[in-house]
């Protein structure tokens, strides 16, 4: 049987791209998807992130120590050299060339017996036919402890919002923190669209927020912050809480992006910052990134 190796690397946000583009991808060339859950985190020393896909209920397979081998730093260099003289379609070693949509992936169909696969691929289009799929793979596997289940019961019981608020920087006004006019933008937007919202409100660094919140005083809100708690996972607790919100404003962040396009709620409001830039880990706004039917503020 011909398999996909995908090498999954980065936050969660990134990884769930990274699982859904080779999913389909093995999917449309009825090939077996194998995880390379390990290559992707050996020499991520400045952020030290982890496999994160274990929560949720896969059943593919995770690669042995020789389907990994060309995802070896040095190996992988090698490979990528190779691929980048070859046409698209000729390729074994598939890699993102710019962050925008590139809609080859969805016409490739290849003869090999392996097709090794990198990259973010940060778009809903590259998984859109097969959305029910993607969203039945990632259901939960989570044990709720007593804390967590009061607040999805306060969830459930209101007009919820989540808000999420990412600092790259140590305030919010800054170069790629979004600003505090968009969140109080979104809010006023979303306050006239819902009865009596309720905002959960989730942060990175909860600690920042203190001017924030007191300018919050005008609306119905909770601030969600766990980073106290004895809870292990604590961003998969509270990914599932903005999961859980019915409505959503996300900040320039894939962390909440999906915790948006995975929320259940029949009408849901997103909200997303129209902010743009295409390089480093605040890279937003490039095409394909925004679902159509998200609003832009």
């Amino acid at each position: 049987m011909k398999r996909i190796i995908v090498k999954i690397g980065g936050g969660l946000g990134n990884q769930l791209f990274t699982y859904a583009a080779a999913k389909r991808l093995a999917i449309s060339n009825s090939a077996e998807l194998v995880i390379d859950s390990i290559s992707g985190f050996e020499n991520d020393v400045q952020y030290n992130r982890k496999y994160m896909l274990d929560f949720f209920g896969l059943v593919d397979r995770k690669a042995n120590v020789i389907e990994r081998l060309p995802f070896n730093r040095y190996f992988e260099r090698f490979f990528l050299n190779i691929s980048k003289f070859k046409q698209f379609k000729n390729r074994r070693f598939i890699f993102q060339e710019n962050i925008n949509f590139d809609g080859r992936i969805l016409e490739y169909y290849f003869k090999s017996n392996i097709v090794y696969f990198k990259g973010y691929w940060q778009s809903e289009m590259y998984f859109k036919d097969i959305e029910s799929t993607i969203r039945n793979s990632f259901k939960f596997n989570l044990s709720i402890p007593n804390n967590i289940s009061s607040l999805i019961e306060q969830i459930k019981l209101t007009n919820s919002i989540s808000l999420h608020v990412r600092f790259f920087e140590d305030n919010l006004n800054s170069n790629y923190t979004i600003s505090e006019e968009y969140y109080f933008a979104a809010m006023n937007y979303i306050s006239k669209k819902v009865d009596s919202p309720h905002f959960f409100i989730f942060s990175d660094n909860p600690n920042l927020l203190k001017n924030f919140l007191i300018k919050c005083n005008s609306y119905s809100y909770t601030l969600v912050d766990l980073s106290s708690s004895e809870l292990l996972n604590v961003d998969m607790f509270e990914f599932y809480l903005m999961k859980s919100c019915k409505h959503k404003i996300i900040a320039n962040s894939t962390f909440s992006w999906w915790a948006a396009w995975l929320g259940e709620f029949e009408k849901k409001i997103v909200i997303a910052p129209k902010f743009e830039s295409f390089e480093g880990v605040c890279a937003w706004g490039f095409k394909g990134l925004i679902p159509d039917d998200w609003i832009l503020l």
